[in-house]
C-alpha cells in the first residue's frame, strides 16, 4: 500500500485554472508504478480550482504555466 502524503496550508488561497477542457472535478485511476501495474493504483484528481499557499500564488505570472 502506498504512503499517504499530507500537507498543511497555512495561508491558503484558491487559484482558478483557465484553459482546462472540463469544468467539473475529474478523478482518474493511475498506476502507482508505470512499469509494474501489479503494485496498485492511486486516485489522481483534476480540477479547475486549486488550493495553494498565498505566497506561491503571488509568484505566479499572468498566463504562466505552473507545475505542482
Amino acid at each position: 500500500m502506498g504512503r499517504q502524503r499530507n500537507r498543511v496550508l497555512i495561508d491558503r488561497v484558491t487559484v482558478n485554472v483557465k484553459g482546462r477542457d472540463k469544468e467539473e472535478v475529474e478523478i482518474v485511476a493511475k498506476p502507482l508504478h508505470k512499469k509494474n501495474p501489479d503494485v496498485g493504483e492511486r486516485q489522481q484528481v483534476y480540477s479547475s480550482n486549486l488550493i495553494v499557499e498565498q505566497e506561491d500564488a503571488a509568484s505566479f505570472g499572468d498566463n504562466e504555466e505552473v507545475g505542482l
